[in-house]
C-alpha cells in the first residue's frame, strides 16, 4: 500500500489552507479603512469613494452628530492658505469666515459657487472668530493683541485690549454664551512652546532627570505684535468689564 512521506502531507495541507484564505478573502465585503487612515488619503474633489460613515470623522462630543450628515464625507474645497484659523459661519452672508493668521488676512468661502475670496485684506494678524447675536462678528487679533467687534454700520469696537494695565498677549479662541451674551477668549502667549508642559521642565520629555538648566516663560516670541509675557488668562466679557476665569 502507498504510504505519503510527512512532507507530502503537510504540503498539501499548506496548499489547501491558502486557496481557502485567498477564496475567503475574494467574496469578503470591504471594511472602512482605519480611524485617521495612514498614508493619509486623498480629500480632494477627484479623491476615489469613501466609506460612510467617514473614518476620518471624529465625534468627541454626541452633540457633534446632530450638526453633520451622517453618509457626508471629508473633501477638500480649497488649498493655498498660511496658517488658517477661526472658521465661523455667517448666517446672514451664507459664508465661511476664516482668518490666515500668518499672512495678516480673512478669508470668506462661497459655498454655493465654492469660491474662496479675500474678505479682509488686513486683518492684523486675526485668529479667532465668531458671531454674536445681533449677527455682528466678533475677532481676535494677534498683531494688535485685542477682541474687537463690528457693527453693522461697519465700524469696530475695541471690546478687550488690556488687563490689569498691561496689554493683552495674543487673544485666540473666542465663543459668546447663548444664554446671557457674554464672550470668552482666551488669551495665551504667543509661541510656539508653552511654560506649562515644556519639555525642557524637570520631568519633561527632554529632561526626565531634571538636571538641565531651564528658565520659564523665556520660551514666549514676539512674532505677532512684540507681545511681552503676562500670565495665560481665560476672559469673559461682560459689557464693559473684564473678569478673569481662569487659566
Amino acid at each position: 500500500m502507498f504510504q505519503p512521506d510527512r512532507r507530502s502531507v503537510l504540503r498539501g495541507a499548506a496548499a489547501a489552507f491558502l486557496s481557502g484564505a485567498v477564496a475567503r478573502a475574494a467574496t469578503r465585503e470591504p471594511h472602512p479603512a482605519d480611524v485617521m487612515t495612514q498614508p493619509v488619503r486623498d480629500f480632494g474633489p477627484h479623491a476615489p469613494p469613501a466609506f460612510v460613515p467617514d473614518p476620518d470623522i471624529l465625534t468627541l462630543d454626541p452633540s457633534f452628530s446632530d450638526l453633520v450628515f451622517k453618509n457626508g464625507n471629508i473633501e477638500r474645497v480649497w488649498s493655498g492658505g498660511g496658517w488658517l484659523e477661526g472658521p465661523a459661519w455667517i448666517s446672514e452672508g451664507r459664508f465661511l469666515l476664516l482668518s490666515d493668521t500668518v499672512r495678516s488676512a480673512q478669508y470668506r468661502f462661497l459655498p454655493e459657487e465654492n469660491l474662496m475670496t479675500t474678505y479682509r485684506k488686513e486683518s492684523f494678524n486675526s485668529n479667532g472668530n465668531t458671531v454674536d447675536a445681533q449677527g455682528r462678528i466678533l475677532t481676535c487679533e494677534h498683531g494688535l493683541r485685542r477682541v474687537i467687534r463690528w457693527e453693522q454700520d461697519g465700524t469696530c469696537t475695541v471690546l478687550a485690549d488690556k488687563f490689569e494695565g498691561q496689554g493683552l498677549n495674543s487673544p485666540n479662541d473666542i465663543i459668546v454664551n447663548p444664554v446671557d451674551g457674554s464672550i470668552l477668549f482666551t488669551d495665551p502667549a504667543y509661541g510656539d512652546c508653552l511654560a506649562e508642559g515644556h519639555p525642557d521642565a524637570p520631568g519633561g520629555r527632554a529632561n526626565r532627570e531634571g538636571k538641565l538648566r531651564w528658565n520659564i516663560g523665556t520660551e514666549a516670541t514676539t512674532q505677532f505684535g512684540s507681545a511681552k509675557r503676562q500670565a495665560d488668562h481665560t476672559f469673559r466679557i461682560e459689557a464693559v468689564p473684564i473678569f478673569r476665569t481662569g487659566r
